[in-house]
């Protein structure tokens, strides 16, 4: 009997030490996924945001409550407008086309045509990160490489 009374505590003692283990690893599982769900989205509705391209040239970004935004662009000096949503951590922007694109016919090369940019923003910075363009009825991958200096600052 003392035999078995020996063999029926290490079972014991096997099957808490196999919980304590479970429960030690299922609790770390828990907390990295607390950490990944902590992301707030930043708040960009009714803000500006400004990247200095040249030296009395200045791009930006205009942010409405309405998730729509309006992008100036110095160096075509044309603005172009679109509606902006987060997926995760990555500010999304579906550009619409120019303000100019009514005064050409429809299917007209001088129309701005529609985007897709991905962006990344911390804290009062927002940096390019990819793009795609509609092009023949569907979405292409730019291969258009932003230039990682050009970073927008938050301004109001």
């Amino acid at each position: 009997m003392e035999g078995g009374i020996t063999d029926m505590m290490k079972y014991v003692v096997f099957i808490l030490l196999f919980v304590s283990v479970f429960t030690s690893c299922r609790t770390e599982v828990n907390k990295k996924n607390e950490t990944k769900n902590q992301w707030k989205e930043p708040s960009i509705a009714n803000t500006k945001w400004e990247c200095k391209i040249a030296e009395g040239c200045v791009d930006f970004y205009d942010f409405k409550i309405d998730s729509t935004y309006l992008f100036y662009s110095c160096e075509m000096e044309d603005s172009l407008i679109g509606t902006y949503h987060f997926k995760n951590d990555t500010l999304i922007l579906n550009e619409k086309g120019s303000i100019y694109d009514n005064n050409y016919p429809e299917g007209s090369i001088h129309r701005s045509g529609k985007k897709v940019y991905w962006l990344s923003v911390s804290g009062n910075e927002m940096i390019h990160i990819k793009m795609s363009e509609w092009i023949n009825g569907h979405w292409e991958k730019s291969n258009f490489k932003f230039d990682k200096s050009f970073i927008y600052h938050k301004v109001e």
